[in-house]
């Protein structure tokens, strides 16, 4: 076995476990919490976070494009939940029953929109990998989920505390 076969498959269960951990710790926040609604918000942040973090881990072990391209559609429903569910959670903690997103009304979709953008070039990006999981090619989409989750929660606690 490689070095770097050996690599990804240690990073594989690192987030396998990660995944699973964030999880329980989720349900069990929902199962304790004095507010339902504050649980139930904590949990559904979690799932978001899980989704992303188990498609980050079967993205590693992808061996052709095809199961690359499915993981990755799979994969990018967590980036584009999370700050909405984060948001949600802030709110019932706050209990803010009737406050809407700070995108306005319709901010899921608003929320949805740039995630979208962003994830355009992904399946692009993936189709001309010479090799899976390099940071030249995975390592900047990370980023972009990053920056983007980070901004869904700045612009969220910023308009929590604004109101």
């Amino acid at each position: 076995m490689s070095t770097m076969s050996t690599i990804l498959t240690i990073n594989f269960i690192i987030l396998m476990v990660t995944g699973c951990l964030n999880l329980f710790l989720g349900f069990i926040a929902y199962l304790r919490a004095a507010d339902r609604k504050v649980g139930r918000d904590f949990f559904l942040l979690m799932v978001g976070v899980t989704i992303w973090i188990f498609g980050l881990a079967f993205l590693i072990l992808a061996r052709t494009e095809a199961i690359a391209l499915w993981v990755t559609r799979l994969h990018l429903l967590g980036p584009i939940f999370i700050p909405y569910f984060f948001h949600r959670f802030v709110a019932a903690i706050r209990q803010d029953v009737d406050h809407e997103l700070p995108t306005g009304g319709k901010g899921f979709y608003r929320l949805f929109i740039p995630t979208f953008l962003i994830c355009l070039p992904t399946p692009w990006m993936i189709r001309h990998a010479s090799v899976w999981g390099t940071p030249t090619t995975i390592g900047p989409v990370y980023w972009l989920f990053g920056a983007y989750i980070l901004m869904g929660m700045g612009h969220s606690i910023r308009s929590l505390v604004d109101s």
